[in-house]
Protein backbone atom coordinates (compact mmCIF):
# COMPACT_ATOMS: atom_id res chain seq x y z
CA UNK A 1 0.00 0.00 0.00
CA UNK A 2 2.60 2.87 -1.77
CA UNK A 3 0.54 5.59 -0.93
CA UNK A 4 1.40 9.35 1.05
CA UNK A 5 -1.65 9.00 3.15
CA UNK A 6 -2.29 12.60 2.71
CA UNK A 7 -3.95 12.04 -0.15
CA UNK A 8 -6.50 10.34 1.88
CA UNK A 9 -6.60 12.09 4.84
CA UNK A 10 -8.78 15.15 6.01
CA UNK A 11 -7.49 18.40 7.65
CA UNK A 12 -8.67 18.96 10.82
CA UNK A 13 -7.72 21.86 12.47
CA UNK A 14 -4.01 23.13 13.39
CA UNK A 15 -2.24 22.24 17.09
CA UNK A 16 1.04 22.67 18.96
CA UNK A 17 3.19 19.23 18.61
CA UNK A 18 4.40 17.95 22.11
CA UNK A 19 7.98 17.83 20.57
CA UNK A 20 7.85 21.29 19.62
CA UNK A 21 9.78 24.41 21.60
CA UNK A 22 8.60 27.18 19.88
CA UNK A 23 4.70 27.23 20.45
CA UNK A 24 4.36 26.21 16.15
CA UNK A 25 1.07 25.18 14.96
CA UNK A 26 0.72 22.24 12.81
CA UNK A 27 -2.07 20.52 10.92
CA UNK A 28 -3.71 17.69 12.18
CA UNK A 29 -5.02 15.26 9.89
CA UNK A 30 -7.76 12.62 9.97
CA UNK A 31 -6.83 9.49 8.78
CA UNK A 32 -8.76 6.52 7.79
CA UNK A 33 -7.42 3.40 10.05
CA UNK A 34 -7.31 1.22 7.34
CA UNK A 35 -4.63 2.86 5.90
CA UNK A 36 -2.09 2.95 8.91
CA UNK A 37 -0.09 0.65 10.15
CA UNK A 38 2.14 -0.11 13.32
CA UNK A 39 5.54 0.64 14.02
CA UNK A 40 7.76 -2.44 15.08
CA UNK A 41 10.63 -0.05 16.04
CA UNK A 42 8.55 1.35 18.58
CA UNK A 43 10.58 0.78 22.14
CA UNK A 44 6.99 0.04 24.25
CA UNK A 45 7.04 -3.28 22.48
CA UNK A 46 10.50 -4.05 21.74
CA UNK A 47 10.25 -7.23 24.37
CA UNK A 48 7.27 -8.60 22.57
CA UNK A 49 8.56 -7.86 19.24
CA UNK A 50 12.12 -9.75 20.28
CA UNK A 51 10.03 -12.50 21.78
CA UNK A 52 8.16 -13.06 18.07
CA UNK A 53 11.36 -12.99 16.22
CA UNK A 54 12.70 -15.49 18.52
CA UNK A 55 10.37 -17.78 18.12
CA UNK A 56 9.42 -17.19 14.04
CA UNK A 57 12.41 -16.19 12.74
CA UNK A 58 13.97 -12.45 11.65
CA UNK A 59 11.94 -12.20 8.73
CA UNK A 60 8.71 -13.19 10.49
CA UNK A 61 6.99 -9.93 10.50
CA UNK A 62 7.74 -8.45 6.85
CA UNK A 63 6.21 -12.04 5.77
CA UNK A 64 2.80 -11.10 6.84
CA UNK A 65 -0.24 -9.50 4.98
CA UNK A 66 -0.80 -5.64 6.95
CA UNK A 67 -3.77 -6.98 8.26
CA UNK A 68 -1.94 -10.13 10.34
CA UNK A 69 0.80 -7.85 11.31
CA UNK A 70 -1.70 -4.87 12.51
CA UNK A 71 -3.83 -7.98 14.28
CA UNK A 72 -0.54 -8.95 16.17
CA UNK A 73 0.96 -5.55 17.10
CA UNK A 74 -2.37 -4.97 18.35
CA UNK A 75 -2.25 -7.30 20.95
CA UNK A 76 1.41 -6.85 21.77
CA UNK A 77 0.22 -3.01 22.17
CA UNK A 78 -2.58 -4.63 24.80
CA UNK A 79 -0.03 -6.80 26.52
CA UNK A 80 2.42 -3.81 27.26
CA UNK A 81 0.00 -2.20 29.11
CA UNK A 82 -1.86 -3.09 32.46
CA UNK A 83 -5.17 -3.82 31.85
CA UNK A 84 -6.50 -0.87 34.09
CA UNK A 85 -4.27 1.70 31.79
CA UNK A 86 -5.29 -0.09 28.52
CA UNK A 87 -9.65 0.12 29.91
CA UNK A 88 -9.26 3.60 30.90
CA UNK A 89 -7.76 5.20 27.43
CA UNK A 90 -10.62 2.87 25.75
CA UNK A 91 -13.19 4.48 27.72
CA UNK A 92 -11.90 8.12 27.95
CA UNK A 93 -12.41 7.72 24.07
CA UNK A 94 -15.39 6.09 24.30
CA UNK A 95 -16.65 8.59 25.95
CA UNK A 96 -14.81 11.91 24.71
CA UNK A 97 -13.49 10.61 21.55
CA UNK A 98 -9.14 11.61 20.56
CA UNK A 99 -8.31 14.42 22.01
CA UNK A 100 -4.18 14.35 21.75
CA UNK A 101 -3.59 13.78 18.37
CA UNK A 102 -1.12 10.95 17.25
CA UNK A 103 1.91 11.42 15.02
CA UNK A 104 2.28 9.24 11.85
CA UNK A 105 4.94 9.05 8.65
CA UNK A 106 3.95 9.81 5.36
CA UNK A 107 3.56 5.89 4.54
CA UNK A 108 1.03 5.13 7.74
CA UNK A 109 3.28 3.74 10.33
CA UNK A 110 2.57 5.39 13.39
CA UNK A 111 5.12 6.03 15.23
CA UNK A 112 3.81 8.11 18.57
CA UNK A 113 -0.33 7.08 19.79
CA UNK A 114 0.20 3.61 19.59
CA UNK A 115 -2.09 2.64 22.46
CA UNK A 116 -4.52 5.90 21.16
CA UNK A 117 -4.55 3.60 17.46
CA UNK A 118 -5.31 0.51 19.08
CA UNK A 119 -7.64 1.51 21.19
CA UNK A 120 -9.82 3.14 18.39
CA UNK A 121 -9.23 -0.35 16.04
CA UNK A 122 -10.73 -2.39 18.88
CA UNK A 123 -13.58 0.21 19.53
CA UNK A 124 -14.53 0.41 15.73
CA UNK A 125 -14.19 -3.54 15.86
CA UNK A 126 -16.62 -3.33 18.70
CA UNK A 127 -19.05 -1.21 17.69
CA UNK A 128 -18.99 -0.67 14.17
CA UNK A 129 -19.38 3.24 14.73
CA UNK A 130 -17.67 5.66 12.43
CA UNK A 131 -16.46 7.92 14.69
CA UNK A 132 -13.82 5.98 15.94
CA UNK A 133 -13.08 4.59 12.12
CA UNK A 134 -10.40 7.67 12.02
CA UNK A 135 -6.97 8.46 14.00
CA UNK A 136 -5.97 12.10 14.49
CA UNK A 137 -2.66 12.88 13.85
CA UNK A 138 0.27 15.00 12.42
CA UNK A 139 1.90 13.78 9.34
CA UNK A 140 5.42 13.59 9.07
CA UNK A 141 7.28 13.87 5.63
CA UNK A 142 10.50 11.50 7.26
CA UNK A 143 11.14 8.09 6.77
CA UNK A 144 12.85 5.64 8.75
CA UNK A 145 15.47 4.92 6.03
CA UNK A 146 18.14 7.52 6.79
CA UNK A 147 19.56 8.16 9.60
CA UNK A 148 19.13 12.03 10.26
CA UNK A 149 15.55 11.29 9.58
CA UNK A 150 15.52 7.89 12.05
CA UNK A 151 16.84 10.60 14.43
CA UNK A 152 14.03 12.73 14.11
CA UNK A 153 11.80 10.76 14.12
CA UNK A 154 12.90 8.68 17.17
CA UNK A 155 13.52 11.95 19.26
CA UNK A 156 9.41 12.99 18.37
CA UNK A 157 9.01 9.39 20.02
CA UNK A 158 10.95 9.64 22.79
CA UNK A 159 9.58 12.92 23.40
CA UNK A 160 5.67 12.11 23.13
CA UNK A 161 5.71 8.49 24.56
CA UNK A 162 7.70 9.53 27.96
CA UNK A 163 5.17 12.64 28.47
CA UNK A 164 2.34 12.58 29.60
CA UNK A 165 -0.02 9.45 29.68
CA UNK A 166 2.44 7.59 27.29
CA UNK A 167 4.81 6.87 30.01
CA UNK A 168 2.60 5.39 32.21
CA UNK A 169 3.54 1.56 32.96
CA UNK A 170 6.26 1.78 30.90
CA UNK A 171 7.87 -1.71 31.52
CA UNK A 172 11.36 -0.82 32.30
CA UNK A 173 12.61 -3.24 30.50
CA UNK A 174 11.52 -2.02 27.42
CA UNK A 175 12.78 1.23 28.37
CA UNK A 176 16.14 -0.15 28.81
CA UNK A 177 15.40 -1.85 24.96
CA UNK A 178 14.92 1.50 23.92
CA UNK A 179 18.58 2.27 25.78
CA UNK A 180 20.20 -0.60 24.08
CA UNK A 181 18.84 0.21 20.41
CA UNK A 182 19.65 3.98 20.83
CA UNK A 183 23.00 4.40 22.49
CA UNK A 184 24.40 0.93 22.18
CA UNK A 185 23.45 -1.37 19.95
CA UNK A 186 23.93 -2.02 16.07
CA UNK A 187 21.72 1.08 15.09
CA UNK A 188 22.59 3.32 17.66
CA UNK A 189 21.96 6.64 16.76
CA UNK A 190 22.80 9.19 19.69
CA UNK A 191 25.85 9.64 22.03
CA UNK A 192 24.97 9.54 26.06
CA UNK A 193 24.88 13.76 25.74
CA UNK A 194 22.61 13.80 22.73
CA UNK A 195 20.49 11.96 24.39
CA UNK A 196 20.54 13.69 27.68
CA UNK A 197 19.60 16.93 25.52
CA UNK A 198 17.18 15.22 23.48
CA UNK A 199 14.94 13.75 26.66
CA UNK A 200 16.24 16.40 29.18
CA UNK A 201 17.76 13.81 31.36
CA UNK A 202 20.58 14.64 33.57
CA UNK A 203 24.25 12.75 32.81
CA UNK A 204 23.60 10.63 36.17
CA UNK A 205 20.07 9.04 34.50
CA UNK A 206 21.65 8.66 31.28
CA UNK A 207 24.78 6.77 32.15
CA UNK A 208 22.72 4.55 34.95
CA UNK A 209 20.12 2.92 32.35
CA UNK A 210 23.37 3.18 29.86
CA UNK A 211 25.17 0.76 32.41
CA UNK A 212 22.12 -1.22 32.81
CA UNK A 213 21.45 -1.53 29.58
CA UNK A 214 24.73 -3.29 28.80
CA UNK A 215 24.55 -5.81 31.52
CA UNK A 216 21.16 -6.87 30.07
CA UNK A 217 22.40 -7.15 27.00
CA UNK A 218 25.94 -8.54 28.61
CA UNK A 219 23.45 -11.02 29.95
CA UNK A 220 21.85 -12.04 27.18
CA UNK A 221 24.87 -13.01 25.04
CA UNK A 222 26.44 -15.20 28.07
CA UNK A 223 23.17 -16.96 27.84
CA UNK A 224 23.71 -16.87 23.86
CA UNK A 225 20.50 -16.02 23.36
CA UNK A 226 21.73 -12.35 21.97
CA UNK A 227 19.41 -9.51 22.03
CA UNK A 228 16.42 -11.93 22.99
CA UNK A 229 15.12 -8.96 25.56
CA UNK A 230 11.94 -10.84 26.11
CA UNK A 231 14.38 -13.36 28.85
CA UNK A 232 14.94 -9.91 30.64
CA UNK A 233 11.25 -9.26 31.01
CA UNK A 234 10.27 -12.61 31.93
CA UNK A 235 12.84 -12.88 34.86
CA UNK A 236 11.41 -9.10 35.76
CA UNK A 237 15.39 -7.82 35.38
CA UNK A 238 15.05 -4.58 36.24
CA UNK A 239 15.55 -4.71 40.34
CA UNK A 240 19.08 -7.22 39.53
CA UNK A 241 20.09 -5.09 36.78
CA UNK A 242 20.41 -1.74 39.24
CA UNK A 243 22.43 -3.85 41.87
CA UNK A 244 24.65 -4.40 39.68
CA UNK A 245 25.14 -0.68 38.60
CA UNK A 246 28.00 -0.20 41.21
CA UNK A 247 29.87 -3.04 40.49
CA UNK A 248 29.76 -3.10 36.81
CA UNK A 249 31.03 0.62 36.48
CA UNK A 250 33.92 0.05 38.70
CA UNK A 251 35.41 -3.40 37.30
CA UNK A 252 37.44 -4.03 34.72
CA UNK A 253 36.07 -5.97 32.12
CA UNK A 254 38.45 -9.26 32.54
CA UNK A 255 37.13 -8.76 36.81
CA UNK A 256 33.59 -8.82 35.42
CA UNK A 257 33.70 -11.41 32.97
CA UNK A 258 35.45 -13.61 35.95
CA UNK A 259 32.72 -12.47 38.27
CA UNK A 260 29.50 -12.29 36.42
CA UNK A 261 28.52 -16.30 36.78
CA UNK A 262 28.14 -16.10 39.93
CA UNK A 263 25.45 -12.95 39.97
CA UNK A 264 23.78 -14.13 36.48
CA UNK A 265 23.45 -17.98 38.54
CA UNK A 266 20.53 -16.19 40.33
CA UNK A 267 18.60 -14.36 37.53
CA UNK A 268 15.21 -16.36 36.73
CA UNK A 269 15.97 -18.22 39.85
CA UNK A 270 12.59 -18.39 42.16
CA UNK A 271 12.64 -16.20 45.39
CA UNK A 272 13.76 -12.68 45.41
CA UNK A 273 16.00 -11.98 42.87
CA UNK A 274 16.98 -8.33 43.42
CA UNK A 275 17.75 -9.63 47.35
CA UNK A 276 20.01 -12.64 46.50
CA UNK A 277 21.78 -9.93 44.15
CA UNK A 278 22.19 -7.75 46.47
CA UNK A 279 23.74 -9.87 49.11
CA UNK A 280 25.78 -11.72 46.44
CA UNK A 281 26.89 -7.78 45.51
CA UNK A 282 27.93 -6.97 49.25
CA UNK A 283 30.20 -10.22 49.50
CA UNK A 284 31.96 -9.18 46.64
CA UNK A 285 32.54 -5.63 48.10
CA UNK A 286 33.60 -6.47 51.71
CA UNK A 287 34.58 -10.23 51.46
CA UNK A 288 36.17 -11.26 48.48
CA UNK A 289 37.00 -14.80 49.63
CA UNK A 290 33.61 -15.58 50.46
CA UNK A 291 32.54 -14.49 47.33
CA UNK A 292 35.08 -16.80 45.46
CA UNK A 293 34.04 -19.58 47.51
CA UNK A 294 30.86 -18.86 46.15
CA UNK A 295 31.89 -18.85 42.59
CA UNK A 296 33.78 -21.30 42.71
CA UNK A 297 30.92 -24.07 43.66
CA UNK A 298 28.65 -22.14 40.78
CA UNK A 299 31.49 -22.83 38.22
CA UNK A 300 31.31 -26.36 39.44
CA UNK A 301 28.08 -26.80 39.16
CA UNK A 302 28.23 -24.98 35.37
CA UNK A 303 30.73 -27.91 34.44
CA UNK A 304 29.05 -30.77 35.73
CA UNK A 305 25.47 -29.32 33.71
CA UNK A 306 27.51 -28.78 30.66
CA UNK A 307 29.18 -32.53 31.27
CA UNK A 308 25.58 -34.08 32.22
CA UNK A 309 24.46 -32.78 29.07
CA UNK A 310 26.58 -34.01 26.79
CA UNK A 311 26.57 -37.55 28.29
CA UNK A 312 22.85 -37.57 27.63
CA UNK A 313 23.78 -36.24 23.91
CA UNK A 314 26.03 -38.94 23.38
CA UNK A 315 23.59 -41.24 25.02
CA UNK A 316 20.40 -40.37 25.11
CA UNK A 317 19.18 -43.67 27.56
CA UNK A 318 21.39 -41.72 30.42
CA UNK A 319 19.32 -39.12 31.81
CA UNK A 320 20.57 -35.87 33.51
CA UNK A 321 20.79 -36.11 37.35
CA UNK A 322 19.64 -33.65 38.55
CA UNK A 323 19.14 -35.36 42.37
CA UNK A 324 21.60 -33.08 44.18
CA UNK A 325 20.03 -29.78 42.45
CA UNK A 326 16.95 -27.56 43.38
CA UNK A 327 17.13 -24.48 40.46
CA UNK A 328 18.58 -23.52 36.76
CA UNK A 329 20.67 -21.17 36.41
CA UNK A 330 22.25 -18.92 33.76
CA UNK A 331 22.53 -20.90 30.42
CA UNK A 332 26.30 -21.83 29.26
CA UNK A 333 27.12 -22.73 25.84
CA UNK A 334 28.52 -26.30 24.66
CA UNK A 335 30.35 -26.64 21.09
CA UNK A 336 27.01 -27.33 19.63
CA UNK A 337 25.55 -23.93 20.64
CA UNK A 338 22.69 -25.51 22.52
CA UNK A 339 21.61 -23.49 25.65
CA UNK A 340 22.60 -25.47 28.96
CA UNK A 341 20.76 -25.01 31.76
CA UNK A 342 22.95 -25.15 34.31
CA UNK A 343 22.26 -26.42 38.16
CA UNK A 344 22.70 -24.57 41.58
CA UNK A 345 23.79 -28.00 43.78
CA UNK A 346 22.43 -27.89 47.28
CA UNK A 347 26.29 -27.37 48.11
CA UNK A 348 26.11 -23.94 46.46
CA UNK A 349 23.00 -22.94 47.98
CA UNK A 350 24.02 -23.64 51.43
CA UNK A 351 27.78 -22.21 50.41
CA UNK A 352 25.90 -19.24 49.71
CA UNK A 353 23.75 -18.98 52.47
CA UNK A 354 26.75 -19.31 54.81
CA UNK A 355 28.80 -16.70 53.09
CA UNK A 356 26.15 -13.98 52.90
CA UNK A 357 25.48 -14.65 56.94
CA UNK A 358 29.02 -14.38 57.55
CA UNK A 359 29.49 -10.79 55.37
CA UNK A 360 26.37 -9.80 57.05
CA UNK A 361 27.92 -10.44 60.83
CA UNK A 362 31.59 -9.46 59.61
CA UNK A 363 29.28 -5.73 58.27
CA UNK A 364 27.66 -5.66 61.70
CA UNK A 365 31.10 -5.54 63.54
CA UNK A 366 32.62 -3.44 61.48
CA UNK A 367 29.52 -1.20 62.06
CA UNK A 368 29.52 -1.13 65.71
CA UNK A 369 33.42 -0.12 65.34
CA UNK A 370 33.13 2.33 62.97
CA UNK A 371 29.99 4.28 65.22
CA UNK A 372 31.76 4.20 68.24
CA UNK A 373 35.02 5.76 65.78
CA UNK A 374 32.46 8.59 64.58
CA UNK A 375 31.27 9.39 68.20
CA UNK A 376 35.04 9.71 69.80
CA UNK A 377 35.48 12.06 66.48
CA UNK A 378 32.36 14.09 67.38
CA UNK A 379 33.49 14.53 70.80
CA UNK A 380 37.07 15.65 69.70
CA UNK A 381 35.90 17.79 67.88
CA UNK A 382 32.92 19.40 69.42
CA UNK A 383 33.58 19.41 73.18
CA UNK A 384 35.94 22.47 73.43
CA UNK A 385 33.89 24.37 71.39
CA UNK A 386 30.75 23.35 73.39
CA UNK A 387 32.47 23.75 76.94
CA UNK A 388 32.95 27.41 75.39
CA UNK A 389 29.70 28.79 74.88
CA UNK A 390 27.79 26.49 77.64
CA UNK A 391 25.88 28.11 80.24
CA UNK A 392 26.59 27.03 83.92
CA UNK A 393 23.98 24.32 84.16
CA UNK A 394 25.18 22.77 80.57
CA UNK A 395 28.88 22.84 81.37
CA UNK A 396 27.73 20.72 84.60
CA UNK A 397 26.01 17.87 82.37
CA UNK A 398 28.58 18.26 79.59
CA UNK A 399 31.62 17.22 82.34
CA UNK A 400 29.23 14.95 83.61
CA UNK A 401 29.18 12.72 80.70
CA UNK A 402 32.80 13.44 79.85
CA UNK A 403 33.53 11.80 83.04
CA UNK A 404 31.16 8.98 82.56
CA UNK A 405 32.87 8.35 79.18
CA UNK A 406 36.67 8.48 80.55
CA UNK A 407 35.00 6.20 83.24
CA UNK A 408 34.64 3.31 80.07
CA UNK A 409 37.66 4.63 78.11
CA UNK A 410 39.68 3.95 81.07
CA UNK A 411 38.38 0.17 81.75
CA UNK A 412 38.74 -0.35 78.36
CA UNK A 413 42.50 0.78 77.94
CA UNK A 414 42.81 -1.14 80.86
CA UNK A 415 41.46 -4.52 79.51
CA UNK A 416 43.62 -4.28 76.26
CA UNK A 417 46.93 -3.40 78.74
CA UNK A 418 46.23 -6.24 80.24
CA UNK A 419 45.48 -8.71 77.26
Amino acid sequence: MNINIKEVATKVTMAKPDWTQDGQLLQVYRVPLEFLYYNDDNGRIATWISEHKSHHGENALSEMTREDYNDLIHEFIKKSNTSTSFKNTYNDIHEKGQIRPGVVLKDGRVVSGNRRFTVLRELYKNTGNDKYAFFECFILDQSLDLEHERKEIKTIERMTQFGVDEKVDYDPIDRLVDVYNDLIGPRKIWSQKEYERKLGLTRSQVSTMYIKASIMADYLEYKNQPESFYIARNQKLDGPLQELVSIYKKTSKAEWNRIRPAFYSFFGKEGDTTRNVRDLKKTYNSNKTEFNTVLNSIIDDIEKSEQALLEDLINPSVPIDASESTESVPNSVIPDNRVVPPILSKETERIFAEAVTKTKTENIRQKKVENVIQSLEKVYQGAEDALKTANKNEKARLFNRLKLAKQTIDKLLSEQNES
